[in-house]
């Protein structure tokens, strides 16, 4: 996995743009490059250095192996003497029929996606997965939130998948 840093021969000069990426194969002796993440959509409780591509292919293996659909979820860190990270999803997705079960099946495939948070569930320095869900408007109300704060476009916008610091709401439970 590499970090993009952009060079000319005309001045520009160690630019970089924030992009981690892999190399997935070469053809003619030129890498072919897949975008990971941004470099900033890391978080890190304990050393897990968890990215949002590791959460979105936790929620892809999810929902494959769980059966159901998430249009709009995200994950925040929770930090304190337990520290755990909390999946946020709709309350109407149709997955929200049994909690626990979401909540230890999302864990499980974040697992399988960072080794460093399983070793750290193991041992648990990082507490379980817990899954709190939303009422119908709550990602809308964030991402208008965003706008009067930031400006843009919503052609632009994509709610993140994973924030770096906790985010204050009101349980709909």
């Amino acid at each position: 996995k590499y970090q993009l840093v952009v060079t000319t021969p005309n001045g520009l000069a160690r630019y970089a743009i924030g992009d981690i990426v892999e190399c997935t194969q070469v053809v003619d002796k030129l890498p072919v490059l897949r975008f990971l993440s941004k470099a900033e959509s890391i978080c890190d409780l304990t050393g897990e250095k968890l990215s949002s591509f590791q959460v979105s292919a936790a929620m892809a293996d999810f929902m494959k192996r769980y059966g159901g659909s998430v249009d709009l979820f995200t994950v925040f860190p929770t930090p304190g003497s337990e520290p755990f990270y909390t999946l946020v999803i709709l309350e109407g997705s149709g997955i929200v029929r049994d909690i626990e079960r979401v909540a230890a099946e999302f864990d499980a495939a974040l697992r399988r996606q960072n080794f460093i948070y399983d070793e750290h569930r193991q041992v648990d320095k990082i507490g379980p997965v817990r899954v709190c869900p939303v009422s119908i408007g709550f990602f809308e109300r964030k991402r208008d939130s965003h706008f009067r704060n930031v400006g843009g476009s919503f052609e632009q916008y994509k709610f993140p998948c994973l924030l770096k610091e906790k985010l204050e709401l009101q349980s709909s439970r």
